[in-house]
């Protein structure tokens, strides 16, 4: 995305801080779509009324516009010609108040100078194309909390079913101007739709609606005359801030106030001309990328999972069993969150102590689940294969009986076949159910394939390898838990989440690649096989940590899952083998397995990597 600002004072506002400008400067609460009533303070910092010097000296405000550069507001073209006024241009702008005609909030209040006007060289007055201006202002202004530059949307997609417009327009149909500013929620709608109120042939519509407009309207409001050259925005997420993103520019409309849509033009088609203006003004706007956000997601049921349409060819026949749909309903300031591939989906436990469990892997998806839903694979479909993978020797016949209980877990009470009580122990650890099994005896499994009712006078005292491991991590956690004295909210990132590792490699042209693992054992790692594969003969290396000098260690094997299908992302799973065990005082710890194939988790904590270390996102299932 798009934020077209400088270096002002000793704060670095450029594209790369759309996620932390209004962190720094404004900081506010996300709060639900409302319309028709008063903006709060700093809510529409962007926002400047665009005015027409009378004869008197007073001030017409006729039209809005937004702040998106030090010295450069966006408005509509149509905005700056008046022919109600001898001087028939605009002359100034006034950012950072919200009622016009008195003095009780002007303490921050900047009012600016107009010394150049820009129109897009296509646009023409007799027709509505193409509607969109540029005002360059005497100075730049102050950044301070109540004027501070927006963002620009620069994806033609608009995902969003809601956006939001103010403005100091009429209130109605022959109604007068409001003194304060308003808000009001609008609805993109479709154009076929809108097609039927803007035809083909209207005045200044001679080839009809284009492409780059956008409509949007309410069943009760819209925006009215006055309105012009305001902005049409979403507020996004980034941790606990949002940030408005310039959707489009209000352009015209009918009867307003009535149910028929307002037409927007779009800002993401005129983004390279603006930035052709600013730059032939003398100005720098630079590229950027946004950085990571932490935050949470949540678990979604399959019939309200609407994957976006570049992901569907992938999934052509749906999500099957072992996929999780998961997301948010919020959306995100866009890549403030990406996908890593092989990334853990995982439960955190809060009650005396933190006990995290991976349950799915990241797939695919965009911004995190936020806004729209992400896929993950739930390792607990997969269970069988790693139990093969890590639990060779373990013996298995397929016409026992068996007795499946996904609610019992390591070390609980369990009901045997024969109507005695046992506990729930690795299958090693029991002889007499190994036998059974072999006989094609009645047994009980508890949570998984590797765990299993066992008469207490056959349980044996001690068990190694790494199934042992998987059905001891609930204790290992505790232990190294125990040795931290700081609570779980109080521990940097890395010790929140001190089973996640690196898989590095470097290709032929020096560019280096990476996947995210979950240690599930002390050597053995487990990520997503979309990523795994595409290391191919190259070495590998596990990285322990994101510092310049972390950790290395060298990686045995790669094991994909032999059913993987890269062309439909099915068994999208896989496990690294490492060259030796990963020990606790290194501060790297597995993590436990989610085995109940029955159950999901209600809030779940998505982790991803990024230049800058690791992050965590979060939320719940759809």
């Amino acid at each position: 995305m798009e934020c077209l600002v400088r270096l002002i004072g000793v704060l670095l506002i450029s594209n790369e801080d759309c996620d932390q400008r209004y962190e720094y400067l404004s900081p506010q609460i996300i709060n639900s779509p409302v319309f028709g009533v008063e903006a709060y303070w700093r809510e529409f910092a962007h926002l400047g009324a665009i005015g027409w010097t009378r004869d008197d000296g007073s001030i017409y405000w006729g039209c809005g516009g937004s702040l998106i550069w030090e010295n450069f507001v966006l408005t509509a073209a149509h905005c700056v010609f008046n022919s109600d006024f001898k001087n028939s241009l605009p002359t100034v702008v006034r950012f950072g108040d919200l009622n016009l005609y008195n003095d009780t909030d002007d303490q921050f209040v900047q009012q600016y100078s107009i010394v150049k006007i820009i129109r897009h060289p296509e646009h023409r007055f007799i027709a509505k194309y193409h509607d969109i201006a540029l005002l360059k202002l005497e100075k730049n202004i102050e950044l301070h909390g109540t004027v501070v530059p927006a963002c620009l949307w620069d994806d033609e997609e608009v995902r969003f079913t809601t956006l939001e417009s103010a403005g100091w327009g009429t209130t109605g149909f022959g109604e007068s101007q409001t003194p304060t500013l308003l808000k009001v929620a609008l609805h993109p709608i479709d154009k076929s739709v809108c097609d039927r109120h803007y035809r083909a042939g209207d005045r200044g519509l001679k080839q009809g609606l284009k492409d780059y407009q956008l409509c949007a309207g309410d069943a009760t409001m819209n925006t009215c005359q006055g309105d012009s050259g305001g902005p049409l925005e979403i507020k996004l997420l980034h941790t606990i801030y949002i940030t408005p993103f310039i959707v489009a520019v209000t352009s015209f409309g009918s009867l307003c106030g009535k149910a028929s849509p307002g037409v927007y033009t779009k800002v993401a088609p005129y983004i390279p001309w603006i930035r052709s203006v600013l730059e032939g003004q003398g100005e720098d706007a630079p590229d950027g990328n946004f950085t990571a956000l932490l935050a949470k997601v949540t678990a979604l049921a399959a019939v309200n999972c609407t994957l976006p349409k570049q992901f569907q060819p992938l999934l052509t026949k749906g999500l099957a069993e072992e996929h999780l749909c998961f997301g948010s309903d919020i959306f995100l300031v866009p890549e403030a969150c990406e996908q890593s591939l092989g990334g853990g989906v995982q439960s955190t436990f809060l009650v005396d102590r933190a006990k995290h469990t991976v349950y799915a892997l990241n797939l695919l998806g965009r911004d995190c689940g936020f806004g729209e839903p992400a896929i993950g694979v739930k390792i607990s479909s997969h269970a069988q294969w790693l139990s093969q993978i890590l639990l060779k020797n373990k013996r298995r016949s397929v016409e026992s009986v068996l007795f499946y209980d996904a609610d019992l877990e390591l070390g609980d009470h369990c009901g045997l076949p024969d109507g005695t009580i046992g506990m729930c122990t690795d299958i090693r650890r029991c002889p007499k159910v190994q036998y059974d099994l072999n006989i094609q005896k009645a047994v009980t499994f508890c949570s998984t394939g590797t765990i299993v009712c066992c008469p207490f006078h056959n349980v044996l005292n001690a068990t190694e390898g790494a199934g042992s491991e998987l059905d001891t991590c609930s204790s290992l956690f505790r232990f190294a838990d125990e040795q931290n004295h700081l609570s779980y909210a109080e521990r940097d990132i890395k010790k929140r989440f001190p089973h996640v590792v690196k898989i590095q490699w470097i290709l032929h042209h020096g560019l280096i690649k990476s996947c995210i693992g979950t240690l599930i054992t002390q050597s053995v790692v487990v990520s997503s096989a979309n990523c795994l594969s595409r290391i191919g003969n190259k070495t590998a290396e596990l990285i322990l940590d994101w510092e310049t000098k972390s950790p290395q260690m060298s990686i045995e094997k790669i094991i994909i899952h032999p059913r993987y299908d890269a062309s439909t992302l099915r068994n999208d799973i896989g496990l690294v083998k490492i060259g030796g065990t990963i020990e606790s005082k290194s501060g790297t710890i597995p993590t436990c397995v989610w085995r109940n194939q029955t159950h999901t988790p209600l809030f779940l904590q998505q982790v991803r990597l990024s230049g800058n270390g690791i992050y965590q996102a979060g939320g719940m299932l759809k």
